[in-house]
């Protein structure tokens, strides 16, 4: 696994470096696409 330095002493691991490869973001393709059937859709989030 490779890894990048971000900071002193600090490594982010390879998949910080890969947006879109979590399920949130299907979740929010899913609930958006619900919405736009009138369905209602709650937003668990800030």
């Amino acid at each position: 696994m490779s890894m990048r330095s971000v900071a002193p002493g600090f490594f982010a691991a390879e998949r910080v470096d890969r947006p879109g490869t979590e399920l949130v973001f299907e979740v929010a393709v899913e609930a958006g696409a619900l919405a736009a059937q009138g369905r209602t859709v709650y937003a668990l989030h800030p």
